[in-house]
C-alpha cells in the first residue's frame, strides 16, 4: 500500500523524513522513529508538536497520525523531545545517548529561558558547557574570541542583560570557570551539568495555569514525583503537595480536572478548573503518562531496564578502558609533547648556542682580522718611529757636535771677546791718555801762542823806531797767517824742514827789529783801555846793553818755542798716522770679534772714537 504522507521528524538538529500510511498510529511512528535513531531508554521521550493555537502538544500514540491536529498539516513536522525528566539523571539514565539528547533539552530550556535560572549558576553551567564542548583547556588549542562570538550558547540573555559586562569580561569569567573543571571527560561534564542543574527550581517541571473553585488563578507542576500547587505571582510552591504515590487517579470532564487521593475519606478530592477542554485533556494524558511512569520506575525493575543497565555497565566499563588507554595515551601524548617541546627548546638553545657561538666567533674572526691589522700598524708605526728614533738620535749626534762645536766657538768668542774687551779698554785707556795728551797739547800751544803773541808784542814794541825808516812793519796779527802757512807744508815734510824755516824767518826777524829793539822795549809795557800802570822807578840802563838782552831773551824764547814746534809737529804726524789707520782699515777689521760689547749692550767698534782724534787734530793744525 503506497504512503498517504511522509512525517518530518527533527531529533538533535537533525531531520528524518518518515513515511507514514493511513492507518499508522502514533505509538507505530514512536516505534520507528526510536529503532531509526537507536534510541533504547526511550520511555523518557515522545513527539511533540506545535499546536494550530500556537501551544505545544504531545502526539497521541493510541490514535492515528494524520487523524491528530499534526495531521492536517500539508508536511506533518514533529519533534523527538524529552517528555520525562527523572530526578536523579546521574543514577537513573544509563545511556550515553539518552544523557547527551537530556544534556541538550535541558540546556536548550536554560537558554530559552522556559526555566529561570540564577546567575551564580547559569555561570556554572556555562563552564560546564564549554568544557564538554572542547574538552580540556589548551591554550595551543583555544581561540581567543571563541566565547565571546557566541556568548548567547552558554549564558543566557536576561543574565547577560542583568550586569554591565563586555563580551571580552563574559568571556574571560567563562574561561576561568572553565579551566576549573579540567580532568572532566565530555560525558562527565554533561552528567555534572545535569546535577547542577537539577538545583534550579522546577527543572523537569510542566506547569499549567489552573483557577481554583473560588476563582484565585494558581500554577499546577506537574513531573515525576507528582502534581503541586504554586502561587500564580511568584510560583512558589504552597502546601497542596499531591504526590503519585498518595494519588488515586486524575480526571477531568470538560473545564473541570480533579485530583482523587488514595484516601477518600482523609482527604477530599481538589477540584480545578482548566481554560479549554483541550488544555484539560493535554493534562490530563501527561499526568496518566507520569504516574505510570512512577509506577513503572518503583515497581520491580523491568527486565528490559536490568538489559539495558547491564548492557550499560558494560559500555561503562569498556568506555572506562577506553577513557583509561585514552588517558593513558593522553598522558603519553603530553609526556612525548613536554618532550619534544623540550627537545625543541633544547634544540633551540643549542641553535641559539650555536648561533651564539657562530656570532662570537664572527666576531672572534673580525676582532682577530682587526688586531693583525692593528699590529701591522702598529708593526710599521714601530718601524717608523725606530727609524725617527734612529734620526733622532743622529740628529741628536749632530746636535751634540754641534753644541759642542758651538760651545767650543762660543769659548773662543767669549775669549776673543775677553781679548777684544781688553783691547777695548787698553784702546780707551790710550784713547784717554791721548785725549788728555791732546788736551795739554792744546793748552801748551795756547800757552806758547800767548807767548808768542807778547814777544811779537814787545818785538813789535822794541822796533818802532826803525819803522820810521821806510822798513815793513811787523804787526802781531800777523802771526796767524804765518803759523797756518806753515801748517799746510805737506805732512810728510821733515820736522826739521819746519824747524830750519822757523829758524830763518826767526833771524830774519832778528835782524829786521834790531834797529828798533830800542823802541819796541819802551813800548813792550802793556797798557789797559790805554792807561798805563806806573811800575816803580827802575834803574835806568844803557841803550846798547838793553837792546843786547832784548835780542838775547828772544833769541832764547824763539829756541824754545822751536822746540816745541818740533814736539808739536811729531805728535800731530803721529796723530794723522792713526787718524789715517782710522780711515782705512785692512779687511781683517771689520771680523765680528773686533766689535765688543760695550757697557750698555751695543755694539762699539775701536775704530769709532778717531774721529774725535781727527777734530781736536784739525784744531790742533789750525793752531
Amino acid at each position: 500500500m503506497a504512503p498517504a504522507k511522509a512525517v518530518r521528524v527533527v531529533s538533535d538538529g537533525e531531520a528524518l523524513e518518515i513515511p507514514i500510511e493511513e492507518k499508522t498510529t502514533g505509538q507505530d511512528l514512536f516505534e520507528e522513529v526510536i529503532q531509526l535513531l537507536g534510541i533504547r531508554e526511550h520511555w523518557y521521550f515522545d513527539l511533540s508538536y506545535t499546536h494550530s493555537d500556537g501551544g505545544v502538544r504531545w502526539l497521541k500514540r493510541q490514535k492515528k497520525v494524520l487523524a491528530q491536529d499534526v495531521g492536517r498539516q500539508a508536511t506533518p513536522a514533529l519533534t523527538f523531545a524529552v517528555k520525562i525528566i527523572p530526578t536523579n539523571v546521574a543514577s537513573t539514565v544509563q545511556l550515553l545517548d539518552t544523557q547527551h539528547l537530556m544534556f541538550k533539552h535541558v540546556r536548550q530550556l536554560i537558554l530559552d529561558e522556559t526555566l529561570v535560572c540564577p546567575s551564580e549558576t547559569a555561570l556554572i553551567l556555562a563552564g560546564l558547557s564549554v568544557q564538554a564542548k572542547f574538552g580540556d583547556f589548551a591554550q595551543d588549542k583555544f581561540e581567543a574570541g571563541c566565547i565571546s562570538s557566541n556568548l548567547s550558547e552558554y549564558l543566557p540573555q536576561r543574565v547577560v542583560s542583568q550586569f554591565q559586562m563586555s563580551k571580552d569580561a563574559w568571556e574571560s569569567r567563562i574561561t576561568e570557570l572553565y579551566i576549573s573543571h579540567q580532568g572532566l571527560s565530555e560525558d562527565d561534564a554533561k552528567v555534572e551539568y545535569m546535577k547542577t542543574a537539577q538545583t534550579v527550581p522546577l527543572l523537569g517541571c510542566s506547569l499549567f495555569e489552573v483557577q481554583h473553585i473560588d476563582g484565585s488563578l494558581a500554577w499546577l507542576a506537574v513531573d515525576t514525583l507528582g502534581l503541586r500547587l504554586l502561587n500564580h505571582a511568584d510560583k512558589k510552591p504552597t502546601k497542596d503537595v499531591f504526590p503519585w504515590p498518595d494519588t488515586k487517579a486524575v480526571t477531568h470532564s470538560g473545564l473541570k480536572f480533579a485530583i482523587v487521593p488514595q484516601d477518600a475519606a482523609k482527604q477530599r478530592p481538589v477540584i480545578l478548573r482548566t481554560t479549554t477542554v483541550t488544555f484539560g485533556k493535554n493534562l490530563s494524558s501527561l499526568c496518566a503518562s507520569l504516574h505510570a511512569y512512577h509506577k513503572w520506575i518503583t515497581g520491580p525493575e523491568p527486565l528490559i531496564l536490568q538489559q539495558i543497565r547491564k548492557a550499560a555497565q558494560k559500555e561503562k566499563q569498556r568506555f572506562s578502558a577506553l577513557g583509561s588507554r585514552l588517558k593513558l595515551e593522553h598522558d603519553l601524548r603530553e609526556q612525548v609533547t613536554k618532550e619534544r617541546e623540550r627537545a625543541v627548546a633544547s634544540l633551540s638553545a643549542y641553535q641559539q648556542k650555536a648561533e651564539q657561538v657562530e656570532s662570537e666567533l664572527l666576531e672572534t674572526r673580525t676582532a682577530a682580522d682587526a688586531l693583525s691589522g692593528q699590529i701591522q700598524s702598529n708593526n710599521m708605526e714601530v718601524n717608523l718611529f725606530a727609524q725617527r728614533a734612529h734620526e733622532a738620535e743622529q740628529a741628536l749626534e749632530f746636535m751634540r757636535r754641534e753644541r759642542t762645536t758651538a760651545e767650543a766657538e762660543k769659548m773662543a768668542l767669549e775669549a776673543r771677546a775677553l781679548s777684544a774687551e781688553l783691547d777695548l779698554q787698553r784702546a780707551r785707556a790710550e784713547l784717554a791718555r791721548r785725549e788728555h795728551q791732546c788736551d795739554e797739547l792744546i793748552e801748551t800751544l795756547q800757552q806758547a801762542r800767548e807767548a808768542e803773541a807778547a814777544a811779537m808784542d814787545r818785538l813789535m814794541r822794541s822796533s818802532l823806531p826803525s819803522s820810521k825808516e821806510g822798513s815793513q812793519i811787523f804787526s802781531p796779527n800777523m802771526l796767524p797767517h804765518m803759523l797756518r802757512d806753515d801748517s799746510r807744508l805737506d805732512p810728510d815734510t821733515s820736522v826739521a824742514d819746519h824747524s830750519s824755516a822757523r829758524h830763518h824767518n826767526g833771524t830774519n826777524l832778528r835782524s829786521s827789529t834790531t834797529a828798533t829793539a830800542t823802541a819796541t822795549a819802551a813800548a813792550a809795557e802793556p797798557t789797559t783801555n790805554g792807561t798805563s800802570e806806573q811800575s816803580p822807578p827802575q834803574a835806568e840802563m844803557p841803550a846798547g846793553v838793553r837792546d843786547q838782552s832784548l835780542l838775547t831773551a828772544l833769541e832764547k824764547e824763539n829756541e824754545e818755542f822751536g822746540q816745541r814746534s818740533r814736539v808739536l809737529h811729531l805728535q800731530l804726524r803721529s796723530l794723522r798716522d792713526e787718524m789715517t789707520h782710522s780711515k782705512h782699515p785692512d779687511e781683517s777689521s771689520t771680523d765680528p770679534d773686533d766689535v765688543v760689547p760695550s757697557d750698555n749692550n751695543a755694539l762699539a767698534p775701536v775704530h769709532q772714537n778717531p774721529l774725535m782724534l781727527r777734530h781736536k787734530v784739525c784744531f790742533v793744525e789750525e793752531i
